[in-house]
């Protein structure tokens, strides 16, 4: 079974029901987080592709309008 210590996970012949709902806490928050990070990934995906077939079409004022965006997607996932 797993068990878990702090919040590390190793390897152990039983669980109590405290670590039971632990890991199951753990991996319910996981989880929810990658679906989040899904979902902001597909929006920056979608304003990345904006960006950049306005930027091959030479559309400008698409450009200046949906760079910010990108920019501001981009920052809240990488932080640059």
């Amino acid at each position: 079974a797993v068990g878990l210590v702090g919040s590390e996970m190793c390897i152990r012949d039983s669980m109590s029901p405290a670590e039971h709902a632990e890991l199951h806490r753990l991996t319910y928050t996981t989880e929810n987080a990658l679906e989040k990070l899904a979902e902001e990934l597909d929006a920056l995906k979608a304003s990345l592709e904006t960006v950049h077939l306005a930027s091959e079409r030479m559309e400008g004022e698409t450009v200046l309008n949906q760079t910010p965006k990108y920019l501001d997607q981009s920052r809240k996932l990488f932080g640059r």
